[in-house]
C-alpha cells in the first residue's frame, strides 16, 4: 500500500492506481476507504470497460458489507452502464 501511495503522489490522476488502493482497502475490510477510492477511480477513469466494472463492483461490495442494500442495488445497476455493446458486423 505504501508503494501505491507514493505512486499516487506521482500520478494522482491514474484511475488504475486508485482502484488498486480500493481493492487493498477491501482486503483489509476498510469499507469506507474502499468506496471512496473506487469512486475516485471511476471519476478519473473511462467510465466504460473493465476498470469501470471493477469500480462499481467494489462499491457494490462495500455497501453490502455495511448493510446498505439500497445503495448496493444502485451500485450493481451502474455496472451495466460500463458495458459497451459490440458493433454490428455484416
Amino acid at each position: 500500500e505504501a508503494d501505491l501511495r507514493v505512486a499516487l503522489g506521482m500520478g494522482e490522476g491514474d484511475p488504475a492506481l486508485w482502484q488498486s488502493l480500493a481493492e487493498i482497502a477491501v482486503a483489509r475490510r476498510q469499507w469506507p476507504q474502499a468506496e471512496v477510492a473506487a469512486q475516485k477511480s471511476w471519476e478519473l477513469g473511462p467510465r466504460v470497460g473493465a476498470l469501470c466494472v471493477r469500480n462499481w463492483f467494489t462499491v457494490f461490495a462495500t455497501r453490502i458489507e455495511r448493510g446498505d442494500a439500497t445503495g448496493a442495488a444502485a451500485a450493481r445497476a451502474k455496472v451495466q452502464t460500463c458495458v459497451v455493446a459490440e458493433p454490428t458486423r455484416f
